[in-house]
C-alpha cells in the first residue's frame, strides 16, 4: 500500500527570533576592526573621558545598537571603560526586553 502524502505542510511551532537589525560582525572580522580603530582613535571611554584604555578592559561600542537599527559602521563606534560598557549594556537589555520602548 502506498504511503499517502500530506496534503496540508505541518505548521512549524518553533520560536523565531525577531529580526535583530543590523548584521554583527563577528569571530575574526570583530577582531581586525577593533584593532584598526585602536590605531586609528584615542583609547578613551566615551562616557567618562578615562584615557589608556587597554584591550582587556575595554569594550568597542556601538553609541546606537545594531538591534535599533545602529550601523555596523565607525561612526557608530566608541570607546567605553568596562563599567560603562556594563551598565550601557544593561540599559539596553532592559529597554529590548520592554519591546524596545522607551
Amino acid at each position: 500500500m502506498k504511503m499517502l502524502q500530506p496534503r496540508v505542510k505541518t505548521l512549524d511551532t518553533r520560536t523565531v527570533k525577531p529580526s535583530s537589525g543590523t548584521k554583527r560582525i563577528t569571530g575574526n572580522g570583530h577582531i581586525a576592526v577593533v584593532k584598526r580603530f585602536a590605531r586609528e582613535t584615542p583609547r578613551v571611554c566615551a562616557a567618562c573621558q578615562k584615557a589608556g584604555l587597554v584591550s582587556y578592559g575595554d569594550e568597542l561600542d556601538h553609541i546606537v545598537p545594531l538591534w535599533q537599527g545602529g550601523a555596523e559602521s565607525d561612526l557608530n563606534r566608541q570607546w567605553l571603560c568596562k563599567a560603562h560598557h556594563k551598565a550601557k549594556t544593561a540599559q539596553e537589555a532592559e529597554l529590548r526586553a520592554k519591546g524596545g520602548l522607551v
